[in-house]
This record gives structure tokens, C-alpha cells and sequence, in this order.
């Protein structure tokens, strides 16, 4: 299993940048390569512009460890 992580800098509110990233069904809204999505569970497959689909699962999302 692969593990991706990134780090930028912006200008938003850390709650704003939470509420858009901590929810599975939002994907596209904030990285906009991809295409199509699929999110039941701990799982989420996304499609990007080359066709290729990414399984995800989705380890933690702890609203503890964010604040």
C-alpha cells in the first residue's frame, strides 16, 4: 500500500481547509484532476484525467488529532 501526503501553504482558515478535506464526498471540490469519485465506508475510488482509477482507504479522520 502506497501512502501520499503534501503539504502547502494557504491562506484559509484551518476549520475552512477541515470542513473540505475531511469529507470523502467533496474530492473533486478541492483537487479538481479528478473526473469521477465513488465513496461508501472506509473507501473511495477516484478517477483522475487520465483514466487511471485510485483505490483509496481511508485510515483516520479524527477531528481529535485536527484540533
Amino acid at each position: 500500500m502506497a501512502t501520499h501526503r503534501t503539504h502547502i501553504m494557504t491562506d484559509r482558515l484551518a476549520d475552512e481547509v477541515w470542513s473540505a478535506v475531511s469529507d470523502a464526498d467533496t474530492v473533486s471540490a478541492w483537487f479538481p484532476v479528478v473526473q469521477t469519485f465513488e465513496a461508501g465506508g472506509r473507501k473511495r475510488r477516484c478517477t483522475p484525467g487520465g483514466g487511471v482509477p485510485l483505490d483509496e482507504e481511508i485510515i483516520t479522520n479524527d477531528l481529535e488529532l485536527y484540533r
